[in-house]
């Protein structure tokens, strides 16, 4: 049996990296990278402790001379020696499942980016990935490469609405014939939401709240329009503000969303209104046939798609694992050169 040669020319990692997870898929290794964006270090040294969830674990819990970072945030390198030191482990892990290509040492590196990200993050992420051991660094529009991730859509071929809410942002993307025809980021995600709470329950609750709790607290509790459930209470627990002891408080529904939808409305629901209405009449019967698409972790807060079912008079659809759609998406792209050509950012 002969080696085939060519392999060592089309190695490409599709790397989606997100300030909440990073997610990494081969052409040749299938799906192989699924951590939390965050690394553990020592203040000393600069020395790794743990990636991922090793490092999620630990916050409020950190040992003595450690501190947990965020290599990424809102599509931006928080510092780019420990960014690199998150790429080492990535490319660790490439070289680890990378067995049938052993003599391939830089592969190609393809990254979905928001329509917002710019020439000099461009820049940035290039060089700290070059370092790491990439080949080239290829971006990638992340509205196309979720489009191409979505299964439900199939081919559809009218103009389809696309509405990734993540971590930090909100990238908005209007799809039709593999191309971007208007897009718009906006600087809200799932973050902003849990920071609100977090701030309102100090003030009204007089209580502090993990970030995890809170998390559960938003896709478990969290519903966006009068029901019969208003009047119910659930238990928060937390740190006492007054003692500092641990402790726990009761919240209705109804006064839980007050605390959520004016944010919600001002950030997210009127930008998008007025994205809408800028389109021409033919996108907009798209829009009315096919829906609007919601992917990303923070579409799937409890109640937020029938929010703007009512708001829109639009029906919104949330596909199955709407988190892994652009991982989805690059699955596909990866392995088809004419594709990466179309979706790439020149």
């Amino acid at each position: 049996m002969f080696f085939d040669f060519t392999k060592l020319l089309s190695l490409n990692i599709g790397v989606d990296f997100g300030s909440f997870k990073t997610r990494a898929i081969g052409n040749e290794l299938g799906f192989f990278y699924n951590k939390f964006s965050l690394i553990s270090v020592f203040q000393k040294d600069k020395s790794v402790l743990a990636v991922g969830g090793e490092s999620k674990d630990m916050i409020g819990r950190v040992p003595n001379g450690v501190v947990v970072m965020k290599p990424i945030q809102n599509s931006e390198i928080t510092s780019n020696q420990i960014f690199e030191l998150f790429v080492k482990d990535l490319m660790k892990e490439v070289s680890i499942k990378n067995k049938s290509f052993k003599f391939v040492t830089k592969p190609d590196l393809l990254i979905p980016v928001n329509s917002d990200f710019t020439k000099a993050q461009e820049s940035n992420f290039e060089n700290s990935l070059k370092k790491e051991g990439a080949n080239r660094v290829i971006f990638l529009k992340k509205s196309l490469v979720s489009f191409h991730g979505i299964k439900e859509l199939g081919d559809l071929k009218t103009s389809v609405l696309i509405i990734d809410i993540g971590y930090n942002k909100t990238d908005i993307g209007l799809v039709f014939n593999n191309n971007v025809i208007d897009s718009k980021t906006l600087d809200f995600g799932g973050q902003d939401i849990n920071n609100l709470i977090y701030q309102k329950l100090i003030e009204e609750k007089k209580i502090q709240v993990s970030d995890e709790n809170i998390e559960n607290l938003k896709k478990n509790n969290l519903i966006l329009y009068p029901s019969q459930f208003d009047h119910e209470k659930f238990e928060i627990i937390g740190k006492s503000i007054r003692t500092g002891l641990p402790s726990k408080v009761e919240i209705t529904i109804s006064d839980f969303r007050d605390f959520v939808l004016p944010l919600l409305k001002s950030n997210l629901i009127n930008p998008l209104k007025s994205f809408i209405n800028s389109f021409s009449e033919n996108v907009s019967n798209d829009i009315f046939e096919n829906g609007v698409v919601l992917i990303g972790g923070s579409s799937q807060i409890y109640s937020l798609k029938l929010l703007l079912n009512k708001e829109f008079n639009i029906k919104f659809n949330i596909p199955k694992n709407p988190d892994g759609v652009t991982v989805e998406g690059l699955r596909k792209v990866i392995s088809d050169k004419n594709l990466i050509d179309r979706l790439k950012i020149n």
